[in-house]
């Protein structure tokens, strides 16, 4: 084999494995992408649009409306698009356990908010983009990494009476634009 061949395979075969690296990269980054846009289309049509709060009932092994839910606690979802503006989050109030998530367009959890056994505790969160005029609620601002993403309300209903006044709160909780 002469020079020249050998040279010109071994350049193939280093293109070849760059495009393969790069082709594996852009897989992985697009990944979360792709599956969170799929979550956040499911969520929207569930909760008739997006800034919509989707209230599900109580798992059991029958009805999950949510990814390997805990039956200890009772779910709230919204798929949220700042497009429009600023997009107001608010539990309704309980006692007890209750942590409201926000997660961007990658799937990526960028803050969580816990309240602990303060049912007066009803902070309106207004989620908006950096740098993007927001209104004077009274609530605290959460700035999002991306457009698009999810708020989950999470709350403890491990006896008879959290579960029932995690349900009357659940009918409180707010997802919408301000």
């Amino acid at each position: 084999m002469n020079a020249r061949r050998a040279l010109f395979l071994a350049l193939l075969g280093a293109a070849f494995a760059l495009g393969a690296l790069a082709a594996s990269h852009g897989v992985a980054v697009a990944t979360p992408y792709v599956v969170m846009d799929r979550a956040m289309k499911g969520i929207s049509a569930r909760a008739g649009g997006y800034n919509r709060m989707a209230k599900a009932p109580p798992a059991t092994p029958e009805a999950r409306s949510v990814v390997r839910p805990s039956p200890d606690l009772l779910y709230s979802i919204c798929a949220y698009d700042l497009s429009d503006g600023p997009v107001e989050a608010r539990a309704g109030a309980t006692d007890g356990y209750v942590s409201i998530s926000f997660y961007d367009a990658a799937t990526n959890n960028y803050r969580t908010v816990r309240r602990n056994d303060d049912a007066s505790s009803r902070d309106s969160l207004v989620i908006s983009l950096e740098g993007a005029a927001t209104p004077e609620s009274g609530g605290n601002t959460i700035i999002s990494p991306t457009r698009r993403g999810v708020v989950l309300i999470r709350r403890r209903i491990s006896s008879p009476a959290l579960r029932e006044a995690a349900l009357a709160a659940q009918k409180d909780d707010v997802c919408a634009a301000v």
